[in-house]
C-alpha cells in the first residue's frame, strides 16, 4: 500500500502520532504511576520502594489501580503526540534535506514539543495529582474543581517551567540523536527485511531515549514537586533548594529507572509505530 505525498504531509502524521500515543500510553501507564509516587515530596509520607508501592496498591485496591491517571494521560498524550508529529513533519518539509543538520534537527524536535506541551499541559498536572498518594480520594473531576477553586485557571499551568525545561531538551536531544543514529545505522546495515527494520528502529529509539532521559532527569523531579505540592514548593528555586537540603544531589535522580524505562519504551514503540504507519 502506498500513500501519496499529500496525505503524508497533511493529516497522516496526525493519525499515526495519535495511534502510537494511544497504544504506548495505555501500555506503560503503570510505570508513570509508580514514578510519580517515588518522586513526590515525602513530607509526612514514608519513603517506599517500587516493590512496596506496587504490593500495597494491589492489596489495597487492585492491579487496575496502577493505571490510575490513564484518562488525563490519554487526553494529554494522544492530541499532544499527534500535534507534535504533525508540527515536526511540517517543519521538516520547510527545511531542505541538506540543511537538516544535527543541531537543526534538535531545534525542530524541541520547538514541536514545546508547542504541543502548551496546548495539553493542564492534563499533565491533573495526571500527576491522580497518580500521587496525596490525592487518592479525588477523581479527575474533583481534581479539576480543587485546582480551580484554590488557584484559578493559572493553577492548571503550575510546573510549566520545569516541564518545558524537561520536554524541550528531551525532545530536541532525542530527535537529533534519533536522526543521527538512524542515518549511521542506515549506512552500515541492510534494512531490507521487516525484521531488520523493526530491530534497528527499536535499537535507535532506545539509545536516543536513554541519552535524553539522563540529561533531563532533574527537571522531571522538580516538575513533580511543583505539581503535587505547589503550596510547599512555590517556585523552582525553592524546590531545588529543598531537594538538595533534604536528599542532596541524589534527590534529583529519584525515579530515574522508572522514567528512563518508560520514556525509552514509549519512544521506541511510538517512533517504530509512527515510522511503520508512514511507510504503509
Amino acid at each position: 500500500m502506498t500513500t501519496s505525498p499529500v496525505s503524508k504531509s497533511g493529516f497522516y502524521p496526525l493519525i499515526a502520532g495519535a495511534t502510537s500515543a494511544f497504544i504506548t500510553t495505555t501500555l506503560y501507564q503503570p510505570l508513570d504511576f509508580l514514578k510519580t509516587q517515588i518522586q513526590e515530596p515525602k513530607n509526612g509520607i514514608s519513603k517506599r520502594s517500587i516493590r512496596s508501592i506496587t504490593q500495597q496498591t494491589i492489596k489495597q485496591y487492585s492491579a487496575f489501580r496502577l493505571w490510575r491517571g490513564l484518562t488525563p494521560s490519554l487526553f494529554r498524550a494522544v492530541p499532544g503526540s499527534a500535534l507534535y508529529f504533525h508540527l515536526l513533519n511540517l517543519v521538516k518539509e520547510k527545511i531542505p534535506k541538506k540543511k537538516q543538520t544535527f543541531l537543526v534537527n534538535g531545534l525542530c524536535g524541541a520547538l514541536a514539543r514545546g508547542a504541543a506541551d502548551l496546548v495539553v499541559f493542564p492534563f499533565t498536572l491533573i495526571k500527576a495529582r491522580l497518580e500521587s498518594s496525596r490525592y487518592t480520594t479525588m477523581s479527575m473531576i474533583t481534581v479539576i474543581q480543587h485546582v480551580y477553586s484554590t488557584q484559578g485557571l493559572k493553577g492548571f499551568y503550575t510546573g510549566l517551567l520545569p516541564t518545558l525545561a524537561r520536554d524541550l531538551p528531551f525532545s530536541g536531544i532525542y530527535y537529533m540523536s534519533y536522526r543521527k543514529l538512524k542515518d549511521n545505522m542506515s549506512d552500515d546495515t541492510n534494512l531490507s527485511s521487516n525484521r531488520n527494520w523493526f530491530t534497528s528502529q527499536a535499537a535507535i529509539s532506545v539509545a536516543a531515549g536513554l541519552i535524553a532521559s539522563f540529561i533531563t532527569q532533574p527537571a522531571d523531579v522538580i516538575k513533580t514537586y511543583r505539581q503535587i505540592a505547589p503550596a510547599d514548593y512555590k517556585n523552582v528555586y525553592m524546590t531545588v533548594k529543598s531537594i538538595i537540603k533534604t536528599d542532596g544531589l541524589i534527590g534529583f535522580a529519584r525515579g530515574f529507572l522508572l522514567r528512563a524505562s518508560r520514556r525509552t519504551l514509549v519512544a521506541a514503540t511510538a517512533w517504530t509505530l509512527y515510522e511503520y504507519l508512514l511507510k504503509q
